[in-house]
């Protein structure tokens, strides 16, 4: 009699299928399948969704598919996202950690850890970078439709960067830019420089571009087929921190 595969290989095999989906649709039915099954196996909770996706990810990565590996963690991340949303129009209470009448956002968790290996520098997610031709559009929708709350509002140089606090993620900064509708993740780094020696051993067709934040640089790396930013932990105190 042939094994029944546990819930574990089961949810592996889901996470497979989705990465190797080349139609766009098709993969975001995928992921969003995946979320669902994993929800149905852990329960809602998304610190228990988020530590199985971890699992998933290092599972994949071990296999030495890093960037697959990278990219379940980011598409997922937008799925969560999005199927939040979707419940909150819907009119559905969802599970929400515990949030301070004064959000500390250097201690809010994401969702998904997104990190490489150790020697890669990038020690955590810092903020998810939203850029907009109309920020205000793009905060109306975060406040109404994500539940997120408004951390701070600074202006530099002309140019007005929005912190807001999302439950169950990681800070999001919306901002002014050329960069329209993307929604990028933005990664802690010790030292710019040497972190992005590092990932260049894993991805090194990324290309390098220089973007600003208030008091300080972030760092933009991209290919054809991904693209993310660093920043210097030094850059995000009397910022993030």
């Amino acid at each position: 009699m042939t094994a029944q595969p546990s819930p574990e290989d089961e949810l592996l095999g889901r996470a497979n299928e989705a990465l190797a989906a080349a139609d766009q649709s098709m993969a975001d039915k995928l992921y969003e399948e995946l979320v669902t099954a994993i929800e149905e196996v852990r329960g809602k909770n998304q610190k228990e969704v988020a530590a199985e996706l971890q699992r998933l990810a290092r599972a994949i990565e071990a296999d030495g598919r890093l960037d697959d590996s990278m990219r379940l963690k980011q598409r997922t991340c937008e799925v969560m996202l999005r199927m939040s949303m979707a419940e909150r129009h819907r009119g559905r209470s969802m599970p929400v950690m515990a949030r301070s009448a004064s959000p500390v956002i250097s201690q809010s968790p994401s969702p998904m850890p997104l990190t490489l290996p150790e020697n890669g520098g990038l020690r955590k997610l810092a903020f998810l970078y939203i850029g907009s031709h109309s920020p205000s559009n793009e905060l109306t929708w975060l406040r109404s439709g994500l539940g997120a709350s408004e951390i701070k509002r600074i202006e530099d140089n002309g140019r007005y960067y929005i912190l807001l606090a999302l439950p169950n993620s990681a800070p999001v900064l919306v901002c002014e830019d050329e960069l329209a509708g993307a929604w990028l993740p933005v990664f802690e780094v010790d030292n710019t420089d040497t972190a992005i020696e590092h990932v260049r051993a894993y991805w090194p067709d990324l290309l390098r571009e220089e973007g600003r934040l208030p008091g300080g640089k972030l760092t933009w790396l991209r290919s054809h087929t991904r693209r993310f930013g660093v920043v210097a932990s030094s850059c995000l105190r009397g910022f993030i921190l």
